[in-house]
């Protein structure tokens, strides 16, 4: 018994590696059971090949339509939360520095689900880079490891894990744990149908197994179940008119099959099969033929759809309302679907294992897919990339056809679990609001001018192209010229709006340096000279050695070594290199790798001796010399890494804004190799509070220009003169689309 329980563990361990959480220890048990007095090795291990070996006929394509499901779970869980919009509710940006976690709330009027749910559970360094990830109870870095941060200091910005939106992560947790039961129910039923009925000891104890299985996972199933009803309530009420967010602009109201639509998915939900009914709720099979049959027939929703005219605020509300609708009812009919059709497989396996028969989900898939190809078509990508309404047009045509893509007929492989996730849909409705309701006023234009209070700072590339930095101080504007130029206009009619305004002109320069890095130290030159290596030599403690002992049986001080002196015992200090436990000297711990370095501590009680690292841009990490990393330096022989800096008299932040470090100093301040990071930003100012500007956000202005202001479009300057942003995230601009008109442009990186 102990050998087969110590080969059962082995086993054990091996398994668990596999991404399941379910031990499986009752093999093991099945195994011993069947032991007799004649079995050996030779049949143990032949029986626990066994199990390894690959299913075939029913039970391969039973694991087959099991991956298909959770595929369309996987897929229509992201086409909900990226089309489904949350209204009046608050977002936050979540971010960590220096260890102290801040998340600032913002109330908004619309947002996708998906960008509500991920503001809330994503922290981000300052710089954007995702820190960490909230799993419903703390923030993880990698998977099993909280991490602790300190509170924000602005009390209005305390991080309350309360007001986290947690429908999301509860539902992705339920799924995973209901596809991880039913891949081990699936291995579990082809072992049984490996014995001839359900007489034997083995094949009771695996109907057993079963049901536990099937128990476990309809846990995650009631989850989800929980989820989808509230989900097709909240459905219900977005279509129904007494209900519905109020139309904009005199837009109609959604048709009545929206509301039929809605129905057949209410009742398909209430129809998930449960594991207490031994007929398992076979029912459901004729409420997925209706749900498909109602996808189907969404045409006077989809033929109310006019693309041409989008830029009227009627239009587009209507569109906005419509697609949103057809893609969150198509989500859940694919949601529904499957849950039922896992439900049914759970209830089958606990009461007819040998018997089990899944429902068919091809027809409910083409029906969404051919819903979302029929959408598609309505939303064709702009005819002509200069009209007015390209951006919007392309907006919405983009979101459509790519979840179009997302759900591909039956015949066809779903997308993997990696797959980018889709963009979001109120990016389209914030879009509109940028560009449909703008007056552009025309006016003259004088030459290019520099800011009225502006710091200068001519630099050079390794090439000798020159570099301009320009900071207007007192509105907190940079940019890096020649990659953009600083235009200012004066007007000199009184009855203009302004009397004066600026733009930004973008021109494409080929070498994005900025500034040529410090030479390297010569190979002669990158080490301590004596003088400075003699002045590093330390003692531990002070000198605490060279007294005698009374003899070699009492020890010196730790860091000292005893040396027969004369007829006495005298403590040594441990020379450089070297350490002494009190009785005799021995090496230091090596320093691993090619860097040059220096022991320079006596009298070391232990094997870690501390070390200096003289090359340039070079410090100690453990037991070996760390290069700097970009943007820090370190000076021969200084043993520390320090911050690179930006040019004396220019305000760091703004520097930083336009530029960044992209290599180490080599031993100099000032030696760090600079490149462009963005043409122009507007940093914070004394004068100027600058938010961070994460989206939903309003941009207003009024914007005085001549058309012969914005750059024609050569192939050394783009036709687009930006009017004012906050890169990388964002920025407003104008681009010539005619020789008496002009577009307003947008664009955020989100």
């Amino acid at each position: 018994n102990s050998w087969i329980w110590s080969l059962c563990v082995r086993l054990l361990i091996i398994k668990t590696t596999q991404p399941c959480f379910v031990c499986r220890a009752w093999r093991c048990r099945l195994l011993m059971r069947r032991r007799d007095a004649t079995m050996n090795a030779s049949r143990l291990l032949f029986a626990l090949a066994l199990y390894g070996a690959p299913l075939a006929g029913a039970t391969a394509a039973l694991n087959a339509w099991l991956e298909e499901v959770h595929g369309l779970f996987r897929v229509s869980e992201d086409l909900y939360r990226t089309f489904k919009n949350e209204h009046s509710v608050e977002s936050a940006q979540i971010t960590v520095t220096e260890g102290q976690m801040c998340a600032k709330r913002t109330a908004v009027s619309m947002i996708s689900r998906k960008l509500y749910e991920d503001s809330w559970t994503g922290a981000h360094s300052p710089g954007g880079a995702l820190e960490s990830v909230f799993n419903g109870e703390c923030f993880q870095k990698f998977a099993g490891l909280c991490v602790e941060y300190g509170q924000c200091l602005d009390q209005s910005s305390v991080f309350q894990p309360e007001k986290v939106p947690l429908e999301g992560l509860h539902w992705a947790a339920h799924r995973t744990s209901v596809e991880s039961w039913q891949r081990e129910q699936t291995a579990l039923i082809a072992k049984l149908l490996e014995t001839a009925d359900d007489s034997s000891e083995l094949a009771q104890d695996l109907r057993m197994d079963i049901e536990g299985a099937a128990s476990k996972a309809d846990i995650g199933l009631a989850g989800l179940r929980q989820i989808l009803a509230e989900r097709r309530t909240a459905f219900s009420r977005s279509v129904h008119p007494d209900t519905a967010p109020e139309p904009q602009g005199g837009a109609p109201e959604l048709p009545q099959s929206l509301q039929n639509l809605a129905t057949e998915v209410k009742d398909l939900v209430e129809s998930v099969p449960l594991i207490s009914d031994p007929n398992c709720g076979d029912g459901w099979l004729a409420l997925r033929d209706r749900v498909a049959a109602e996808l189907g027939s969404q045409s006077a929703a989809i033929n109310a759809i006019n693309a041409s005219e989008l830029m009227q605020l009627a239009k587009f509300d209507y569109t906005r309302r419509a697609v949103e609708a057809l893609s969150v009812g198509a989500a859940l009919a694919l949601q529904a679907g499957s849950l039922a059709a896992l439900s049914e497989l759970s209830c089958q396996g606990k009461f007819a294992p040998r018997t089990v028969s899944v429902g068919d989900l091809s027809g409910l898939q083409n029906a969404v897919n051919g819903l979302l190809d029929q959408l598609s078509d309505a939303l064709p990508p702009p005819s002509s990339p200069k009209a007015a309404d390209a951006p919007l047009r392309r907006c919405l045509s983009e979101r459509v056809a790519d979840a179009r893509d997302r759900v591909p007929p039956s015949s066809s492989a779903l997308p993997g679990p990696g797959m980018r996730s889709l963009l979001p849909m109120d990016f389209c409705s914030r879009l509109f609001s940028a560009t449909a309701q703008q007056l552009i006023a025309v006016v003259p234009s004088s030459a290019d001018a520099p800011p009225a209070t502006a710091t200068n700072l001519e630099l050079r590339t390794s090439s000798g192209d020159p570099r301009a930095f320009h900071a207007d101080t007192e509105q907190g504007l940079a940019y890096m010229n020649p990659f953009a130029s600083y235009a200012g206009r004066s007007i000199g009619e009184a009855s203009r709006f302004v009397t004066g305004d600026k733009v930004i002109q973008m021109k494409l320069v080929p070498s994005m340096k900025v500034r040529k890095p410090a030479d390297q130290p010569s190979s002669d030159d990158n080490w301590c000279s004596f003088e400075q290596l003699n002045g590093l030599t330390q003692f531990t403690d002070g000198n605490k050695c060279g007294h005698l002992v009374a003899s070699a049986s009492e020890s010196c001080s730790p860091g000292c070594y005893q040396e027969a002196w004369q007829r006495n015992v005298q403590c040594r200090s441990a020379e450089k290199g070297y350490y002494a436990d009190g009785r005799s000297r021995h090496p230091c711990d090596g320093v691993q790798g090619e860097a040059y370095f220096f022991f320079y501590m006596q009298s070391w009680p232990n094997s870690s001796c501390p070390f200096l690292c003289e090359q340039a841009d070079s410090a100690p990490a453990g037991r070996s010399c760390l290069d700097a990393p970009v943007g820090y330096f370190s000076p021969i022989c200084s043993n520390a890494f320090d911050e690179c800096t930006v040019p004396a008299d220019v305000p760091g932040a703004t520097f930083k804004a336009v530029a960044n470090f992209t290599t180490t100093g080599r031993g100099n301040p000032l030696g760090c190799e600079m490149t462009l990071a963005f043409p122009m930003a507007m940093s914070p100012a004394d004068s100027v509070s600058v938010a961070s500007l994460s989206p939903p956000f309003t941009v207003e202005l009024f914007v005085n220009i001549t058309v012969d202001a914005i750059p024609t479009g050569t192939e050394d300057m783009s036709s687009l003169a930006v009017l004012t942003g906050s890169f990388p995230t964002w920025y407003l601009g104008l681009r010539k689309s005619s020789a008496s008109a002009v577009q307003l442009v947008f664009y955020h990186s989100k």
